[in-house]
């Protein structure tokens, strides 16, 4: 039987982890697992010719035994000849933070330092002492919870950067610690293959003394309970559960690795790559077997940088979000999110807000001119002018104008930039400031700064820096987001945010002010021509007259009377049949009376030159017609127009009444309908 350095060995050589020259981070607990490890390694890195670096967190959690612990993994690597790195974290100030639970938060936290220390030394990988029983539990925990083949496979032997970086939740700052032309470090298992009571006697034979963590036998954890009442039960029915588990998540490894070849030959076609974007072709989208899509949707959620577990749920969650809406924003862990498109195509964004949210900076740096504005993204834009000092909010400042000295600068962090706020102690990474000021991940790559030199003096919605404040009524820069009230959250996105029916338009043809404008000037207009005569019917062509009709009405200083004939041409396209059908006749006898027909718009004219030979035909004592549009490139028959909105160009406008498929009546504008709008429905 092969000794538990030999399994090392062979574990190491058959997954590749381990090769000559660059240096391995071990993470080192103190208790029986890594202490197994660390002295397996410190026996082969001759052989395999590296060094070793050892790695311990203090979480903070069991006082003056925790502290103990980190100063016994310290003597012990100073004893092997090893470089270490031990650290402490209030893990349980961390968990409130990120409102996690104790193991998640310290999960966290250990990831992000053996991270960091790999990136920082320049490591090949960070091994980890998980083993043949952790595994075993991991697949049960995942069984209990309910997995497909990429949870059952559990625990893997070696985990590309690309996915275990999340883990840590990675930010810019430490990214740029990475060396472009090198590579990243991978996470290793040397241990996987090797049973706990393996390990147990090992550290007997070899003289270790372990340090042993009472949480490990904490009964509240499912983990726990598994490890004391599940696994020794199938025990006695499996004597091999161990290895049998092993081989159940060995056979899920290759089962989702076949999947994620399939993905491969057609993820080229299928995926478009942008900046924080992937997005996804419908059509080929609806061509996938179900369980290529849901590998689709985790190899997105990993690659646009998702900080957290994509679980089962949140999987089948985005899957039957797709087709079923245009817009529709699905929030997904980790600061991801799914929005779909059209034609059933959808992208997975990261951390791209909704549109009009949190602050977004379109270039990395630009010149603050005072007084000036420099425009952010959602018509949004950081203003300067010089006045006395007022009281200062989230979204506006006074700052000391002397000690904010030009040249002034609008800029997105940098990797390193520090502050010292208001109140604060000393300075802190921009980025560590954010993160309290739960400034959503997404959004603090283009989040904007203001910097006098090379200090920064604001983080709008989030603070000043210590000793650039003004005092109330001294002279004073003053500095504020126009767009945005105190009422508004620094970066809060909505969990589901639908499509704006406002996203549909290709630009915006006539605002609501100019429409109004118009129409108590044709009111004033009407309201003078038909004061002598005494008498005023408005007709209206339904629909579309009517927004229109009832705002002319109350614009117009005379008794009058309403009634409402409707016909149709259009159906569900964009053009003109010139074929006209009577769908609601007139309640009233207009006999002697003077009548205004009240129209939307006059495109080719067919329409109202029908009505309007229609209505002569019933003897009124006058008929003139009001028009809020008119389409003159469009005229095929000749209609006299006594009261005229506008003169529009030939194109689809909606709004304001005026409808395609009977949708954006209510828009209170008049837009011109985007033709990707029109293509899909016609």
């Amino acid at each position: 039987m092969p000794s538990l350095t030999d399994s090392v060995r062979a574990t190491i050589r058959r997954y590749r982890m381990i090769a000559p020259g660059k240096p391995v981070v071990v993470a080192v607990s103190g208790g029986p697992d890594s202490l197994c490890l660390l002295d397996v390694l410190a026996n082969l890195c001759a052989e395999l010719m590296c060094t070793l670096h050892v790695v311990h967190l203090d979480h903070r959690l069991r006082g003056a035994q925790s502290a103990a612990e980190a100063a016994f993994v310290a003597e012990t690597a100073e004893r092997l000849g090893i470089a270490a790195t031990v650290e402490a974290v209030d893990v349980r100030a961390l968990a409130v933070e990120r409102n996690l639970n104790l193991h998640a938060a310290g999960r966290l936290a250990r990831y992000r330092l053996l991270a960091r220390v790999a990136l920082t030394i320049g490591a090949q990988a960070v091994a980890t002492a998980h083993h043949a029983d952790d595994q075993a539990e991991t697949v049960l925990l995942h069984l209990v919870r309910g997995a497909g083949v990429e949870g059952l496979r559990g625990i893997r032997p070696v985990v590309a950067w690309g996915e275990w970086r999340v883990i840590g939740d990675m930010d810019d700052d430490d990214l740029a610690a990475l060396p472009k032309d090198e590579h990243a470090p991978r996470l290793i298992r040397p241990l996987l293959h090797v049973a706990r009571a393996d390990i147990e006697t090992y550290c007997v034979e070899h003289g270790l003394v372990p340090r042993r963590d009472p949480s490990n036998v904490d009964r509240r954890y499912l983990r726990t309970r598994i490890r004391q009442d599940v696994l020794p039960t199938l025990a006695t029915l499996n004597p091999q559960i161990v290895a049998a588990l092993g081989r159940t998540a060995s056979a899920c490894a290759e089962t989702a690795d076949f999947i994620e070849q399939e993905l491969d030959r057609v993820w080229d076609a299928l995926t478009t790559v942008q900046t924080d974007r992937l997005s996804f072709d419908g059509r080929r989208w609806r061509d996938l077997h179900p369980a290529l899509q849901h590998a689709a949707i985790r190899r997105a959620y990993t690659l646009i940088g998702g900080s957290d577990t994509l679980g089962y749920d949140d999987v089948m969650r985005a899957c039957e979000s797709v087709g079923r809406s245009v817009g529709r924003r699905i929030e997904l862990p980790g600061g991801v999110a799914l929005v779909t498109d059209y034609d059933g195509g959808f992208g997975i964004i990261r951390g791209e807000p909704a549109p009009g949210e949190g602050l977004r900076l379109p270039v990395i740096e630009t010149t603050l001119t005072v007084p000036g504005c420099i425009e952010l993204h959602g018509g949004r834009a950081l203003c300067a002018d010089y006045r006395p000092a007022a009281p200062s909010s989230r979204w506006e400042v006074f700052l000391d104008a002397a000690a904010c000295a030009a040249p002034l600068t609008v800029r997105r962090r940098r990797p390193g930039d520090r502050m010292r706020p208001v109140g604060g102690r000393g300075t802190r990474r921009i980025q560590d400031i954010m993160v309290d000021a739960k400034i959503p991940r997404a959004l603090r790559a283009e989040w904007p700064l203001v910097a006098s030199g090379e200090r920064i003096v604001w983080l709008p919605g989030i603070g000043v820096a210590e000793g650039v404040g003004a005092s109330t009524g001294q002279a004073a820069l003053h500095l504020w987001i126009e767009g945005i009230s105190d009422e508004d959250e620094p970066g809060g996105i909505a969990v589901v945010k639908e499509h704006s029916m406002h996203d549909d338009m290709a630009k915006i043809l006539l605002t609501a002010e100019q429409i109004q404008e118009r129409v108590r000037a044709l009111g004033a207009q009407i309201t003078t021509d038909y004061r002598p005569l005494g008498d005023l019917l408005l007709v209206g062509v339904l629909k579309g007259c009517a927004m229109f009709m009832v705002d002319l009405a109350r614009a117009i200083d005379l008794p009058l009377g309403m009634d409402f004939i409707a016909t149709s041409s259009y159906g569900k396209t964009t053009e003109s049949s010139g074929v006209v059908r009577m769908l609601k006749d007139l309640d009233t006898d207009i006999a002697g009376r003077h009548v205004l027909i009240v129209e939307d718009i006059i495109d080719s004219g067919l329409t109202l030159a029908y009505l309007r030979g229609h209505l002569l035909r019933r003897n009124p004592a006058s008929l003139r017609i009001c028009a809020l549009l008119n389409k003159p490139e469009r005229r095929r028959a000749d209609i006299p127009i006594d009261y005229l909105g506008f003169d529009i160009p030939n194109e689809f406008v909606v709004g304001y009444g005026l409808d395609f498929d009977e949708k954006y009546r209510n828009l209170p504008y008049i837009g011109v309908l985007h033709e990707r709008i029109y293509h899909t429905t016609a």
